[in-house]
C-alpha cells in the first residue's frame, strides 16, 4: 500500500508516474476493478511540459508552440490541426539539443480550437506520438452534457456534446490517473489528468467534432485500479 500512497502526493502526476503507480498497485496485490487491458507500458520518452499548456484558453494566439521532453528525441513529424480537422500550415524544428520541439504557424492563428501533434523517436528507437490542445479566443459553447459509452460500464459524463473545453466526470472515487483521447482527425492522442484526491474529474480541450475514443487508467480511492475504454461523438 505504501508504494501507491507515496505517489498520491503529486496531484498532477506525469503519464509515466501514473503508469508506474498502476504497475505498483498490481505488484502489491491491491484490487483490480473492471480491467479490460493491461496498463500502458512506461514510455521511453515523454513530453513533460508545453507552452501553451494542454487545455489552455488563450486571449491571443501563440507565436509558436513548444513541447519539452524528459530526454532528447529525434523529430519525425509535428504540426497543427484546427477545429475543422484541417492541417494548419506550420514549420517544426528541434530545440534545446533535441529535448524540445517547436511548432511555428506560418500565419497568425485565427480564433478557435487547435491541436499541436507530434511524432518522435527516442534514443532507443521507441516511437512516441501525442498532442496537446488549446483554444484561441473565447471558449465555444459546448452544448448539453453527453454520456460516454464505456466497456466495462462505468459512468463517465462529459460536460458538453460539442468541441471545446470539456470536463469528464467519472462515477467512481478516483485518486489520480489519465484519460487518453483519440480522434481520426487528430494524429496523436490527447491526455487529460484525472482526480486530485477529492475530485473524480478530468478536464481539457477536445478540438474537433466527430467520434472520439477514450482509454482511462485510474487509481481508485480504495486503492484498486480501473481500466476502461469508451466512445463518444461530438456534434
Amino acid at each position: 500500500m505504501g508504494a501507491v500512497s507515496s505517489r498520491t502526493r503529486t496531484l498532477r502526476p506525469t503519464a509515466r508516474g501514473v503508469a508506474a503507480a498502476l504497475a505498483a498497485t498490481l505488484l502489491v496485490g491491491l484490487p483490480v476493478t473492471s480491467v479490460t487491458g493491461a496498463p500502458a507500458a512506461l514510455a521511453h520518452a515523454e513530453m513533460e511540459r508545453s507552452s501553451p499548456v494542454n487545455g489552455a484558453v488563450l486571449a491571443s494566439p501563440p507565436a509558436s508552440i513548444r513541447l519539452t521532453f524528459g530526454e532528447a528525441v529525434e523529430l519525425d513529424a509535428a504540426g497543427l490541426v484546427n477545429g475543422s480537422g484541417a492541417s494548419v500550415p506550420s514549420q517544426a524544428s528541434s530545440a534545446s539539443a533535441g529535448a524540445a520541439i517547436v511548432i511555428t504557424p506560418s500565419a497568425r492563428l485565427a480564433p478557435g480550437a487547435y491541436a499541436a501533434t507530434w511524432k518522435a523517436t527516442s534514443d532507443d528507437g521507441h516511437v512516441v506520438t501525442g498532442a496537446i490542445s488549446f483554444i484561441v479566443g473565447a471558449r465555444p459553447r459546448t452544448g448539453a452534457a453527453a454520456s460516454v459509452q464505456t466497456t466495462p460500464a462505468v459512468p463517465i459524463r462529459l460536460s458538453g456534446s460539442r468541441p471545446g473545453t470539456l470536463t469528464a466526470s467519472i462515477g467512481r472515487p478516483v485518486q489520480f490517473g489519465t484519460l487518453t483521447w483519440t480522434s481520426p482527425q487528430v494524429p496523436g492522442p490527447i491526455t487529460w489528468r484525472a482526480g486530485n484526491g477529492t475530485s473524480s474529474q478530468a478536464s481539457g480541450v477536445l478540438p474537433v467534432a466527430g467520434p472520439w475514443s477514450v482509454h482511462a487508467e485510474l487509481v481508485l480511492a480504495g486503492g484498486g485500479i480501473l481500466v476502461v475504454d469508451g466512445k463518444v461523438t461530438l456534434s
